[in-house]
């Protein structure tokens, strides 16, 4: 994939595209993933790693406890680093090889050779040469022409990180409840005009509001399903029960 972008409204968008040279009769259709969603990903799992000294003592066999103690200073370092877009991308530049993205992962390639220097070490006699590989779990959504890349779990659930636009569909759902609750008076037609909102979105939006408080913490937490997003809440026939919800959404 390469690197593209579009303007809306003077606003860019960054995005990883399907390069045409990359397209093949009967291959995988050309895509188009939001640079951001995936560039934190990266940045997020080399930051997991750096995060772990077991695996830096790994990087490190039959070294001095004190090389290890400066590796791991070095590693905090450039933990500290990725927050900064600067460092972060000399950083990445440096490390990574590759990055594929699969149907339910992606992986990376990270050259060992540079994170040692980085890490301010020698390579050791004999050492191995081989890359170092990374997989995280991740789902790939289609929304419309793009993609959307969602940090998961190798359960399925999401990992933390919450979906912004999922949440503020859960706040603006709770308003409009809150809304036609203060006009019990009017019908749902009669309440989407007077707010200014399209009927079937309106009835929607109440709908949704009716999720179970727990399903509601999940979200708002980053924990739902990670196919769980704005698109599946629209499209799904959503039951009224609570069990039923949770069963419908995988969230038991």
């Amino acid at each position: 994939m390469t690197p593209s972008f579009t303007t809306k409204r003077k606003r860019r968008y960054s995005y990883y595209i399907t390069h045409h040279h990359g397209l093949q009769a009967g291959g995988p259709p050309a895509a188009r993933i939001a640079a951001h969603g995936l560039e934190n990903a990266v940045t997020g799992r080399i930051a997991k790693l750096l995060d772990d000294p077991s695996a830096i003592a790994a990087l490190l066999p039959d070294r001095e406890a004190a090389d290890l103690a400066r590796a791991l200073a070095q590693a905090a370092c450039i933990t500290d680093g990725l927050q900064h877009t600067s460092s972060r991308y000399a950083t990445v530049r440096a490390l990574v090889r590759r990055v594929t993205l699969g149907s339910d992962a992606f992986r990376m390639e990270i050259e060992r050779a540079a994170l040692l220097k980085a890490l301010a070490m020698s390579p050791a006699d004999h050492a191995s040469d081989e890359p170092i590989f990374l997989t995280t779990h991740a789902i790939r959504i289609r929304q419309h022409k793009d993609v959307r890349l969602i940090i998961g779990r190798a359960d399925g659930k999401s990992a933390g990180a919450r979906n912004e636009p999922l949440v503020r569909l859960l706040a603006e759902a709770r308003q409009t409840y809150d809304d036609s609750l203060a006009m019990p008076h009017l019908s749902v037609a009669e309440i989407a005009r007077a707010t200014g909102r399209c009927r079937k979105r309106l009835t929607k939006l109440i709908r949704i509001a009716t999720l179970a408080p727990d399903i509601v913490e999940r979200c708002l937490a980053g924990t739902q399903p990670a196919t769980l997003g704005t698109a599946a809440l629209f499209r799904i026939d959503q039951p009224i029960d609570w069990n039923e919800q949770r069963r419908l959404l995988q969230m038991i």
